[in-house]
């Protein structure tokens, strides 16, 4: 089975979100990553990542108990919150009960970033990227992995990220996590690439070596790196349960990129076909929310469901011409204040986030712009960028 995909982003896989003491089968956690080629079933074992529910603090040293009949067995996470859960043949055959023991509610990852090439209809197939026998270059915190014959791209690679670590820390005021590039010679059409992550670089993502010597490298990492940032210090994508908070994050993560890359060319294309197709207001509190499956709703087509559920790119040209005018008419600082506000909050759900935003603008209405974001507006804003940008990011 191929899995069909209908944008090219960036995805970080969030399995579900388990209750205390929750039972899933074994094989409703496998069979969609297997049936869909992420997961090979000739390997010895997946690793898997549990962190809180209301961040992204690991949860160390959790027993996740394999209730086999056959060959009952438990498991720890680590201090990072990885366990490695076995793929066997056994397992497979008796599809025993999974039952995580820590006693409150806990979020499953899946650990592996995957860079997606899809074709026309939508459809990819998965190629697996080894970061063993690599070379690495860096720091502690930020490094390229890359093979000998890549090391010019990877150089380049490195200089640029100096420029998204800036950028990430200027939008966010928080320290970037620790990031990962790994520098791959082609991505084919029609395939998506499976980076498994190292304990010492959590999120480690591809790149190919025409997106390294292009604006999409620039874009795309420093989205990433934001929105992953503010998800370790401030995880607002967990904080509203309708998952309408993906709205300020990923609208402030293209903020970031803004700044170091031009703005991306199918921003424009897609908003152009939404009007053409009659569509003026968009209501991005229901279409681009974050979503998380529950224990109870893993089953054969999950990972179609997590896909197609989260599928609504013109919910990023939106939220970032939302940031875009409010950082325009309210200063530079303005996403550094709204994150720091939120901070000192206990209530950081959607409401709580337009509460902050209208007390620190002045505006009111704001939930109601989000509800009616207008796709034109959208547009000559976009285009007004593209013909001021200086002549530096547009040539990249």
């Amino acid at each position: 089975m191929r899995l069909r995909v209908t944008q090219l982003f960036v995805l970080c896989l969030i399995l579900a979100v388990l209750g205390g003491c929750h039972r899933v089968r074994y094989n409703a956690v496998l069979d969609p990553l297997v049936s869909s080629g992420i997961l090979d079933e000739q390997e010895e074992a997946i690793k898997l990542r549990f962190t809180e529910i209301d961040s992204t603090a690991p949860v160390a040293d959790m027993e996740l108990k394999i209730l086999s009949r056959h060959k009952p067995r438990s498991l720890f996470t680590d201090e990072q919150g990885y366990l490695e859960l076995p793929v066997d043949p056994v397992y497979r055959e008796e599809n025993p009960y999974l039952k995580h023991m820590a006693g409150r509610k806990v979020t499953l990852q899946f650990g592996t970033t995957m860079s997606f090439n899809p074709k026309s209809d939508g459809s990819s197939e998965f190629e697996h990227i080894d970061l063993t026998d690599k070379e690495v270059r860096g720091i502690d915190r930020v490094k390229v992995i890359f093979d000998k014959p890549n090391e010019a791209f990877a150089h380049r690679a490195f200089e640029k990220m100096k420029r998204h670590f800036r950028a990430v820390t200027e939008v966010t005021s928080m320290p970037p996590m620790p990031w990962g590039v790994v520098v791959v010679p082609e991505k084919k059409k029609g395939m998506a690439y499976v980076v498994n992550q190292r304990p010492d670089l959590p999120y480690t993502w591809s790149y190919d070596l025409d997106e390294i010597d292009s604006g999409k490298f620039d874009w795309t990492n420093t989205h990433e790196w934001t929105e992953s940032t503010i998800g370790r210090h401030l995880p607002l994508h967990k904080l509203d349960r309708e998952g309408r908070n993906r709205i300020f994050v990923d609208g402030l993560a293209d903020y970031a990129a803004f700044r170091v890359a031009p703005i991306r060319p199918s921003y424009a294309r897609l908003l152009e076909k939404m009007i053409e197709e009659g569509v003026v207001t968009v209501d991005l509190t229901q279409r681009f929310r974050s979503m998380r499956l529950k224990g109870d709703d893993l089953e054969e087509n999950w990972l179609q469901r997590l896909m197609d559920e989260q599928a609504f790119p013109a919910g990023y040209p939106l939220s970032f011409v939302f940031w875009h005018d409010l950082i325009t008419a309210h200063g530079e600082d303005l996403p550094k204040r709204f994150l720091l506000e939120l901070r000192d909050r206990e209530d950081r759900d959607f409401d709580a986030c337009i509460a902050v935003l209208e007390s620190l603008t002045g505006e009111t209405g704001l939930a109601d712009r989000l509800r009616r974001a207008d796709v034109q507006h959208a547009i000559d804003v976009i285009e007004k960028i593209k013909s001021t940008q200086p002549p530096s990011l547009l040539a990249r």
